[in-house]
């Protein structure tokens, strides 16, 4: 089974890229004979020519600024000609628990759904463990990292293409409420096994912790993130 992880990144710091990278290559699924990843890491206009030596696919486009929906929506293209049979989103400051992909094989080879979708842990910026969390239920939310796609269901990345800049800022909930809306079987795994170092004011005040400054805090305004001290300053 050939499966693909498309990750876009952007300016992201490349120890941060590189964890993400050595998540994909620390699969214990790896072990099997009859599974192979490929990790396909797509610059969105800002590339690292160190990439270039690892063991991926480094694509680099012209820079599209908005949230990494087109290096998705194009990464999904390149999966499907090349006739992957499986695939997953994993953002550059995100990373997979070493089970991650040999929990969810184990239900796709039970019940073959066509999307499998799975938990998250979130992490402070500095990496200290905050909690499961709560948004991401295979009901009411899935984040963008926490999706396993069969070729069959492909032609749903589609949708990360082909609108406004304004949208792509709510891209994830506007790909999950698709999904809702569509007749794709889909089954949840309730055991976190993708890892966010969160960027959102939400998540900490979710769990009575201290936000950062840097912290996004969503601007209705301005449709678009600000930071928590711009925020504050506002308010």
């Amino acid at each position: 089974m050939k499966i693909a992880i498309i990750t876009p990144y952007y300016k992201e710091d490349l120890s941060i890229i590189k964890r993400c990278h050595h998540s994909v290559l620390q699969q214990n699924i790896l072990k099997r004979q009859d599974v192979s990843l490929t990790h396909f890491l797509i610059a969105d206009g800002n590339a690292y020519i160190e990439i270039n030596a690892w063991a991926c696919q480094h694509i680099i486009l012209p820079p599209s600024n908005n949230y990494g929906d087109t290096p998705r929506g194009i990464g999904a293209a390149l999966a499907s000609a090349q006739n992957f049979d499986a695939l997953c989103f994993l953002d550059a400051d995100n990373w997979f628990s070493a089970d991650h992909l040999s929990n969810i094989l184990s239900l796709y080879q039970t019940d073959h759904p066509q999307i499998i979708t799975t938990s998250r842990n979130l992490y402070t910026l500095d990496e200290h463990f905050i909690g499961k969390c709560p948004e991401v239920d295979g009901q009411r939310f899935v984040d963008t990292n926490c999706y396993f796609i069969d070729k069959h269901a492909f032609h749903i990345c589609g949708e990360w293409l082909f609108k406004s800049k304004k949208d792509s800022v709510m891209g994830d909930r506007l790909f999950w409420q698709y999904i809702l809306k569509s007749n794709i079987v889909k089954l949840h795994i309730d055991i976190p096994s993708v890892n966010y170092s969160t960027h959102y004011a939400a998540h900490y005040q979710a769990f009575a912790l201290p936000i950062p400054m840097t912290a996004k805090v969503y601007d209705a305004m301005s449709s678009t993130f600000i930071s928590y001290a711009e925020f504050l300053t506002q308010h």
